[in-house]
Formats: C-alpha cells, structure tokens, sequence
C-alpha cells in the first residue's frame, strides 16, 4: 500500500491470512496491527493474544518474530503500520 520507498517516515501493509498461520519476522521500528476482519490468533515467544474484527495492537519495536493463524473458515486480514524507517 505505502512503502518506505514512498516516504521514510510511515509504511502500510495489508496481511490476510487464508490457511494456517503466516509467520513474520521481527522489525526494528514499532508497529500497529488493526484487525479488519476474521479472527485468530497472535503469537509471539510463549504468549498468545485472541484476533477479533476491530481490535488493535501495539508492537514496540524489538519485538520478536511473532505468527499470526486465522480461526474458522473466514480468512484473517489485517492492516499492519510501522513508524519511521531507522
């Protein structure tokens, strides 16, 4: 959606998840996920966090790899921002 090649300052990405779970990997910058639609599951180290239609989150940056997993038949899509490229 926007990237970084756009402006250094913000990057936008839209995540769905259709099966299973989708890994992603740790980033240096915070980030914010708002659920769109679906619900699942956040996994990050030995803590889990539940996914619901309209809820967000906040990452601080550092944080480890984490996966996401849909729950149900319904795909999980999620917009997923990050502050200033460092």
């Amino acid at each position: 959606m926007v990237g970084y090649a756009d402006t250094p300052m913000f990057r936008m990405d839209v995540i769905t998840v259709r099966e299973g779970s989708l890994a992603l990997p740790q980033r240096s910058v915070f980030s914010v996920l708002y659920v769109l639609s679906g619900s699942g599951l956040l996994k990050s180290g030995d803590q889990v966090f539940p996914l619901r239609q309209g809820q967000q989150y906040f990452l601080p940056a550092g944080t480890g790899a984490f996966s996401l997993s849909r729950r149900l038949e319904k795909e999980l899509k999620l917009l997923h921002c990050f502050g200033p490229q460092v």
